[in-house]
Parts: structure tokens; sequence; C-alpha cells
């Protein structure tokens, strides 16, 4: 029986696995598959390896992306893992891109598809030193997150629609030290992969200088230097490597690198004879920007030149004088020797260069020096300007507001009101009405407002550049806050408060006093300009309580001086400026500045139908108390900066010229001239 089995067995064939020789043909039937990636997956990079397994060894296997052949293999043996295959391919960025493997065999063509997102490393720019600015290249509409080696500080940046990016790299919101660094970056976008899905990040040297320089030092010309002929010539010390420009009055002349230490450049054109202010700033290698350099004064034009006299005509029948010897030696073809002004003069000197004055219609983003001498809050307090101003605000309290009212007073009275002309199918206008009639104060201080800006640009000297119309316009801008905050609505919520009836009038005596304030400024060369610029006040019934006029006024001072200070702070905080939106907005708040602190001094005289004879009409001693407070806030603020040019001693000759005349005119009317029945 055993051996009848052992027969039986021998007969049936052997199986596979017991067989050496058959194991390559089982691995010769294994399934064509895809591998990696799988299926879905998000890659961080454009790069990418296709893998997985063959049907059998020496079979060719074809990858495409999105219907576009990227690259080929054979299947290979593998000891572990029987057949395999993988090819490289680059993949463009995007989502459910399809690749497609596809098998040729002795068996056929197999082919497999699956679906990947691809969102590559973004690209960072190479650049020298830096202040911390990183830039580069991005899938459009993406996210970069910049981070620095040891975690110091980063950035997020949003890529165009044109693929660029750029942010400043950030400690805690603060600039990062200076030094070398290693910069790294990556991006996610919403529409690829699941989200805070990010790339690979890609990194660099970064170097970084947040250190500014020290200002340039101007070397040449010496102070008080006079240049006959332009361009002058501008030298000094620097940063090597750094930029410097050189500006005359804050406008632009010249531009050099430094080279070992030293700079030279030269620049300017058509100026006038007036002393003019010279000052450079340099720019570093990072774009770290200096403050500029001491201020520097150089003249311009020959020192004294008159014009040739004119002989003084011969009477009739006198002989014509003999011709000199140096006379007939004249050319008659030779050109005429040129006569200049003399320079002390405040006229403009004939150009000293040609293409002076090229850039006359193109200057919209150079700075002006209107404002140039208002002080910034620390430079107030350090030139001692708070503790001068009370003796200097005492002084124009004594020598302008006191004679003023005194002589205010003698005239009052003296000229009567013309009597009213009956006229025909018209009845009288109440007595409580008669300061609601006339012409509307907007449309009668139209023309004046378009002098007051005229006199205030001017006041600070201008020339024929484009610069001076946005000037004009900012100096517009800040007169049309001042009346329309600073008196109009300050008068109206007074009025509402007390309860009072009253309407806006427009002064002529303030734009007088406009007038004058900007001749004087002009006159005398007062830098920061001394400028008014309230056109229109409140009229009340003749009726109204003492106490609620007052009120009112007061309210409208207060707002008035408000407005100046808030013109100072924000004229401060923007500091040096260049471009034309920034230079408009400076300009905004100096001649904000000016003419809020210039109308306070002029709205507390005591005199007419300003503000301040109400008060005193009130109580007096109220009334000189708000003046020394308001003519001490006014003149610490007009006293002026570094580039301040306030002469006390003509300022006060002057004021004591003008209380000279109040006094005699007073006399004489008090004394020498009756008073009319």
């Amino acid at each position: 029986m055993v051996g009848a089995l052992l027969a039986l067995l021998a007969l049936l064939p052997a199986p596979a696995w017991a067989d050496p020789a058959a194991a390559p043909e089982a691995s010769q039937a294994s399934q064509f598959s895809v591998t990696s990636p799988s299926d879905g997956a998000f890659m961080g990079r454009t790069g990418i390896v296709v893998a997985g397994t063959g049907s059998e060894i020496g079979a060719t296997v074809q990858v495409a992306v999105d219907g576009t052949p990227a690259c080929t293999a054979d299947v290979e043996a593998d000891a572990s893992d029987g057949p395999l295959w993988q090819c490289a391919a680059v993949l463009a960025n995007g989502a459910d891109r399809l690749i497609t493997a596809t098998e040729s065999s002795t068996q056929g063509e197999t082919s497999q598809s699956i679906r990947v997102h691809v969102l590559g490393s973004p690209t960072i720019h190479p650049s020298g030193v830096t202040t911390g600015l990183v830039s580069g290249t991005a899938l459009p509409g993406s996210t970069v997150v910049v981070t620095l080696a040891g975690d110091p500080g980063g950035c997020t940046a949003s890529a165009s629609a044109a693929g660029g990016w750029s942010c400043v790299v950030t400690a805690n919101q603060q600039r990062v030290p200076s030094g070398t660094y290693q910069v790294a970056a990556r991006q996610a976008h919403a529409a690829i992969g699941p989200p805070h899905s990010y790339s690979d990040a890609v990194s660099r040297p970064l170097v970084i200088d947040t250190t500014p320089p020290q200002p340039p030092v101007i070397v040449s010309p010496a102070q008080d230097h006079r240049f006959i002929t332009l361009p002058a010539t501008f030298a000094g010390t620097g940063e090597s490597g750094a930029t410097v420009t050189v500006s005359l009055n804050r406008v632009p002349v010249c531009t050099t690198l430094v080279i070992d230490g030293r700079w030279s450049c030269s620049g300017g054109s058509a100026l006038s004879a007036m002393p003019h202010e010279v000052r450079a700033i340099q720019v570093d290698a990072a774009l770290n920007h200096s403050s500029p350099s001491a201020p520097l004064r150089v003249l311009f034009g020959p020192e004294s030149a008159s014009p040739t006299p004119r002989p003084a005509p011969a009477p009739p029948g006198a002989p014509s004088p003999a011709p000199s010897p140096s006379d007939a030696t004249v050319d008659p073809s030779a050109p005429p020797e040129p006569s200049y002004p003399d320079p002390r003069d405040f006229g403009s000197a004939p150009p000293l260069a040609e293409g002076a004055g090229a850039d006359a219609f193109t200057n919209w983003g150079t700075p002006t020096d209107f404002g140039a001498g208002i002080p910034s809050i620390q430079e107030s307090i350090d030139r001692g300007n708070w503790s001068r101003a009370p003796f200097i605000a005492l002084a124009a309290i004594a020598l302008i507001a006191l004679p003023s009212r005194l002589l205010a007073s003698e005239l009052r009275g003296r000229f009567r009101q013309r009597p009213a002309i009956p006229v025909r199918n018209r009845d009288p206008v109440p007595l409580i009405d008669e300061h609601t009639v006339g012409m509307s104060p907007w449309l009668s201080a139209a023309l004046p407002f378009a002098v007051t800006v005229a006199f205030m640009v001017a006041s600070n000297g201008v020339e024929a550049e484009v610069r001076y119309l946005r000037l004009a316009a900012a100096v517009a801008i800040a007169l049309g806050v001042l009346n329309l905050v600073g008196v109009t609505i300050a008068t109206r919520f007074g009025r509402l408060w007390q309860g009072i009836d009253g309407r806006l009038r427009f002064r002529p005596l303030l734009l007088v006093a406009a007038i004058f304030s900007g001749l004087l400024s002009r006159i005398v060369g007062l830098t920061p300009p001394f400028v008014t610029g309230t056109l229109i006040g409140v009229r009340m019934p003749f009726d109204t309580p003492v106490r609620g006029r007052a009120i009112v006024n007061l309210l409208q001072v207060g707002s008035v001086l408000v407005l100046g200070l808030i013109g100072w702070i924000g004229h401060s905080l923007v500091g040096e400026v260049v471009g034309f939106w920034p230079s408009l907005l400076s300009e905004i708040f100096a001649a904000l500045c000016l003419v809020g602190v210039g109308s306070t001094l002029v709205l507390l005289l005591p005199v007419g139908a300003l503000p301040g004879r109400v008060l005193w009409e009130w109580h007096s001693w109220a009334w000189a108390g708000i003046a020394l407070v308001g003519y001490s806030l006014a003149f610490g603020i007009l006293l002026g900066g570094a580039d301040a040019h306030w002469p006390l001693a003509i300022v006060l000759i002057i004021a004591a010229s003008i209380a000279a005349l109040f006094i005699a005119a007073w006399a004489i009317l008090r004394f020498l001239v009756s008073q009319p029945d």
C-alpha cells in the first residue's frame, strides 16, 4: 500500500515553489503599477521621481505629464522587490497635474494615471548689502514666507500678478541687527494642495546693514564763500561706497559716489545774489540715509558791481567831448561788458551758466524752503524758545496791543456812520436783523482769499518754478481748513452753546493784516515767516450779552491756535521729504502751523471787530492773561529752529516805531483835535 502511494506521488508534477528555476518566471508575471508619488499627493518641488513596478524585466515605461512626454525608463530586476522602474520628470506648478505611465512589454501596453499637486520653491534675488529687504519671484497670488536661520526674524509677502514679491525682515516689529544671515523662503497657494501646504524652502546668504551713516562733511567751499560763476563745485568727506547728494536751499543740484572717503561734484544755475544754504546727505550701499550735514551759507555773483554810469547830457551848443584814447581803441564789434546788480539787493542775479532753470517746469516733487525755519518739538526746547517766548509776548502786548487799543479808543466816536438812504417801496431793516443781511461771506472773501494765498507764498520768496504752484495749493488748503474749522465750525458751535444769533462776515481788517504780515516777512527776511490767514468773523446783534459774545470769540481764537499747533506737530513728524505728495503734505502742515499762530497774534489785538476787542470789553485782565498765553505759544514756534532768521533787534525796533506812531496819533487826537459834535 505504501509503495503504491509513493509511486503515485512520483507521477505528480513538482510545485513551482520547490523548483528554483521557476522563480524568475513567477516574478515576470507581476503587475505593472505606479507606486510613487501616490495619487492626490502634494509635491513641494517641481522636479520629482516617478517610480513603480513592471510586469516583466526589459519592458519600457514612458511617463507623460498632462499628455506631454516627460521621461522614459526600463524595467530592471531588483533582488528584493522584483521588476522595478523609475524616471525623473519636471512638472510645472499647478493643481491636479495628470501623470500617465505606459508600459510596453511582450504582453502589450499597460497604462496607469495619477494626479498630483505641484508647487515649487520661490526664488530669492541675489543682493549685496541691504537694510533687510528681500525680493524674488514666486507663483502669482501665492504667499511667500521668509525666515532667517536661528529664527531672529522674518516677513511675509504676496506675489504680484507678474510673480514678483518683496518684504523687509523684522524681529518683533523692529529692524534686524546688522550682520550676515541665512535667509530661506517658501510659498503656499490657496488653489494648490491642502490648506497650509508649503513648498520646499530655498535659501541664500543675506548681509543686513541697518546702521545709518554719519552725515557727510563739506570741506569746500568755506562758510560765506562767494561763487562768481556757476556751476559751483562742492567737495568733502564721507563713507566709502556711499552716494552723496548736495542741495542748495533743499533743491538737489549734484550727486556723486564717495571713493576712498572723498567726494566732489558740481551743480547749481540761475541763483539769486542772496545767501543760499548748502547741505549734503549720503546714502550707503544698503540705502541707509544719513542726517543732513551742518548748514553752510554761500553767496553767488560779484561782490560789488554797478552799471556803467551814463554821462549827463551836454547843454545845447556845448562842444562834444573829445574821445579818450581808451575809447579810440575799443572794438565796436566786441560785446559790451556785462553789469551786475549789487548782491545785497533782493533781486535776482543774471544767469551764470547755460541751461539755467532747465528743471523749472518739471520739479513738481522738489521741496521748497517754505517752513524751513519751523522748529521740531525737541529743537524748540533745546534752543530755549519757551524761556524767551513769554518776554517777547509781553513786549508785543506792551508795544503793539496796548497802543493800538489806546488809539482805537480815541478814534471811537469820531467817525459817524452814514445815515441810511431811504428807498421807495422798501421797508426799513429791523435792528435785530441788520446783522444778517448782505453778501455771503464766502463770496465776498473769494478774492481776498486768493490775495492772501499769493502774499503767503511770496512771504518766503518765490521763483518761476512749478513747485511753487504746489506750494500755492498747499497754502490754499491750509487757509481753507483754518477758516472752515477754526472760524466757521468753532463759532457755530459757540453760538449754539450760548443760544445767540450771528452771521459770518468778511473782515477787511484781517485782509490788511495778511498783506502787511506778508510784506513785513519778505522785507525783513523772517524765517519762518509771520503770516495770517483768517478772513471771516462772526457778527452778532448789538443787544447780545457781552459774556456770550466773548465765549464765542474765545472759541474762535482757541480753535485757530489749536490748528496751528496741530500743523506744527504734523510738520515735525513728517520731517525731511522728497517727492510731490510728501512735499505737499509737509507744506500743508507748515502753512497750517504758520497761519494758525500768526492769525492768533492778530485776532487777539483789542481793536475793531476782532475777538480781542470783545474779550477786552468782557474783562481786560482776562484778555491780558489769554493774550499772554496765546502770544507765548505763538512766539515759541516763530522763534524757529537752526534755519530760522528772526532778528529780534529789528523786530523790536519796528514794534517800538509802531508804538510811537500810535501814541503820537493818540496824543494829537486827544489834545490837539477837538471832538466832533
